[in-house]
C-alpha cells in the first residue's frame, strides 16, 4: 500500500470503533487488530503526538507530516 496517498476514508477501515480525540496506542491497536499494514502500524506509533485529535491528524503522521 502506497501510504502518500491514503486517505482518510481508507485509514478509517482500519479504525473502526476509534473514538478521536484518541491515545496514540489505542489508535495503534485498533489499526494493526484490523490488519493495517505493519509500516502504518509503526508510523501512528511513533509520531510525536501521544494523541490524536482527529483522524487527519493521523493521516499526517501515516504520510510523513508534522503532527501537532
Amino acid at each position: 500500500m502506497n501510504l502518500d496517498k491514503l486517505d482518510v476514508g481508507t485509514l478509517m477501515q482500519y479504525l473502526p470503533g476509534v473514538n478521536f480525540p484518541a491515545e496514540k496506542e489505542e489508535v495503534a491497536r485498533a489499526a494493526e487488530s484490523n490488519n493495517a499494514p505493519q509500516d502504518m502500524v509503526w508510523r501512528i506509533r511513533n509520531a510525536r503526538t501521544q494523541r490524536y485529535n482527529h483522524p487527519d491528524n493521523v493521516l499526517e503522521a501515516v504520510q510523513g507530516r508534522r503532527v501537532f
